[in-house]
Formats: C-alpha cells, structure tokens, sequence
C-alpha cells in the first residue's frame, strides 16, 4: 500500500479505497445473476489483488534478469489497475454529492480534477526529461568502439532502443547491421529483406539464425553484442572454442584464436 501511495499520493488512493467500498455497496443491494455485477465482483477480486500483487512483487522477482525494468513495468501495472478503482471512487463521491443537500457537485468534481495535478506536481522531478540526455550517450557508448560494418546483436529494451535511436533518428553509424534478439518472426522477412543475405532464409529458430549470422561472418567483418545473460551466451555457442569474448566499453567482441575451416 506503501508504494501505490507514493505513486498515486495519498488523497487519490483514499478515493480509490471510498470507491472499492461504493462497488462493495453495490455488490450487498444487487443480484448476483446481473451480469454486470458479476463483471464487478471479478474485477474487485482479481483487479484489486493483482495490483497489489504486482506492485508489492519486487521482492519476488528480484533474483531474475533485468529486474529495474521489469519491476518498473510490475509497478505501472499496479498503478493503473489500481487508477480504475480511483475513477470508481470519484464516480461514488460525486453521486453522495449529488445526494447531500450541504456539498456543491461543481466544486467536488474540479477538487476531483486537480487531484491528478498534485501527483504531477509532486513527481515532476521524476517524470521531467529536459536536458536529459542519458539514452542518447548510452547509444553513442555503444557504437563507439564498433568497427566500420560491424554486426552488432542488442538484448534488452535500452539497447535495443538506444541502437535504433541512433541509428533511424540520429541518422549515425548506417554501417553497422544491428540485429536485436527479440526481433519477432513476423519481422524477420522484412529485416532479412533489409539486409539480404544475412542468413540462410531456411533457418526459422532466431537463435540458430543468430549462430548463423556468427558462423558465417566471423573473420570476414566486426561482431558484437551487448545485453546477452550468461544462459543466451551458452545457448550460441560463444563459451565454446573457438570464440573468444573480449569487451570493449558497453560491448563485447566475438572473435577466435584460429580459424576453424583449417582445424
């Protein structure tokens, strides 16, 4: 609950609160047959438990790959499930206006719509990105030891992101063939298209795609990745003879002591 207040403040999750108790209201004066009670009770029950599930999970998690950004993204999720019950409330608050011969519907509607605006104005440190220029150096960082025609393998949502940034936006390093590892099978044809004759359009697995790309271009032009977890590593073949990872900077060089046609 702790967390939910910080990021909805306190005067928004206890309207959300006023509105879980007006759907409970609903709930004891109605029938259990209306379909749209039901709708209610499941999203009181699963919506509400799943917010805080996923907003209390960090703990969970912690162990697993890339857990700021996935923790990031269990937060959000939390946050907006738990937004609804907010629109709940307001929606319930309003309607005991309406009913009060003492409170004015206007006034309580406009405090209703100002409750927002305090959460940006006590998060706008976090949220304002002015001068903020961190994704554009971390892709300046990743390109700048790569070699000209490089091939450049990116995991993960800042790399990859940052790479595409640079590369469509900035219009820098066009050279580099950056390939991303969660590139989705739909995608595959037209990237392949893109850059043609990257691999054997046979293959369809993305991982046997990637041991191609290395298999084929090693010695003949610049390979790279960045954002790889040991697992993916191992699952190329890249801990094996006869690759050799160096790392330059943010990236990490796929190279070998011999070549291994003359082995």
């Amino acid at each position: 609950a702790a967390s939910l207040a910080e990021y909805l403040t306190i005067p928004l999750l206890l309207v959300g609160v006023f509105g879980v108790l007006w759907l409970l209201v609903l709930l004891a004066r109605s029938t259990y047959k209306d379909p749209k009670f039901f709708i209610a009770i499941a999203f009181l029950v699963a919506g509400t438990l799943f917010a805080l599930y996923t907003t209390l999970g960090g703990e969970r998690a912690s162990m697993g790959y890339n857990m700021l950004g996935v923790n990031e993204r269990m937060y959000i999720m939390g946050v907006v499930v738990s937004s609804f019950l907010v629109g709940f409330g307001a929606y319930a608050l309003l309607r005991v206006v309406h009913w009060s011969k003492y409170l004015s519907v206007p006034v309580i509607a406009i405090g209703c719509m100002l409750l927002p605006l305090y959460s940006l104005y006590i998060h706008f440190g976090n949220v304002n990105k002015h001068n903020f220029y961190l994704g554009e150096d971390q892709a300046y960082n990743l390109f700048v030891n790569l070699e000209p025609r490089a091939i450049f393998f990116v995991r993960g949502d800042s790399p990859t992101f940052s790479a595409l940034y640079y590369q469509y936006v900035k219009k820098e390093r066009l050279d580099v063939t950056v390939v991303s590892l969660s590139l989705p099978p739909w995608a595959q044809e037209q990237f392949l298209e893109e850059n043609p004759g990257l691999w054997d359009e046979e293959s369809k697995e993305l991982t046997l795609i990637i041991r191609d790309i290395i298999r084929d271009n090693i010695g003949k032009r610049p390979i790279y990745f960045t954002g790889l977890t040991d697992e993916e590593i191992a699952q190329l073949g890249l801990l094996e003879n006869p690759y050799v990872l160096s790392p330059r900077g943010m990236v990490n060089q796929v190279g070998f002591e011999f070549d291994p046609r003359l082995d």
